[in-house]
């Protein structure tokens, strides 16, 4: 079962507007499909694991999923068999040794999604990803998924944005991942 995780600035957002309360808070039609095993790993990921923390499902591009702690946790998650699991997501130097040294070794992956759960949760790991990826001349393209602006706007602040800096020659798109216009707020 998926933890339940609201930031402060969810926890409000969820008093006036269903539809975001229906994405985070817990309901009990999540226990309806708990045997069922199309919901395990529904874009197959296991099976395309080549290292931990590295999925190669597609020829010149890879995801590599950073962390498994989120700033919230969505109960729609395609990744909750893992998400909320944070030590056990939790990349260490070697497994980002062997991200690298997989890469290298496969020099048609040009693109890079940085996923997880949520990598700008994780700026440290971030920043030492980063640093490794643009030095390989191969990765043409970087791109980070995020809601982190929809569940915790502080987080993003001048430390993350200097870390994003890192990448200098790479194209860095930042997918923000919306799911309801309420969510876009001032702070957002």
């Amino acid at each position: 079962m998926l933890a339940a995780r609201l930031s402060p600035h969810l926890q409000s957002l969820t008093q006036t507007c269903p539809a975001i309360a229906r994405q985070f808070v817990p309901s009990s039609k999540e226990e309806n499909n708990a045997d069922d095993c199309s919901f395990i790993d529904p874009l197959l990921e296991e099976e395309y694991t080549v290292t931990r923390g590295l999925v190669h499902k597609y020829g010149n591009r890879a995801l590599l999923l950073l962390t498994m702690n989120c700033a919230a946790y969505c109960r729609f998650c395609t990744r909750r068999r893992k998400v909320s699991d944070i030590k056990k997501g939790l990349l260490t130097d070697k497994d980002i040794k062997n991200i690298i040294v997989y890469l290298k070794k496969h020099p048609l992956i040009k693109e890079i999604i940085v996923s997880g759960g949520d990598p700008l949760t994780v700026p440290t790991t971030l920043k030492k990803v980063l640093s490794q990826l643009t030095k390989l001349p191969q990765i043409k393209i970087i791109r980070i998924g995020t809601r982190v602006h929809v569940a915790e706007p502080s987080l993003v602040n001048e430390n993350l944005l200097k870390i994003l800096r890192i990448v200098k020659k790479q194209p860095l798109y930042l997918m923000v991942h919306f799911e309801h216009p309420s969510e876009i707020t001032p702070a957002t």
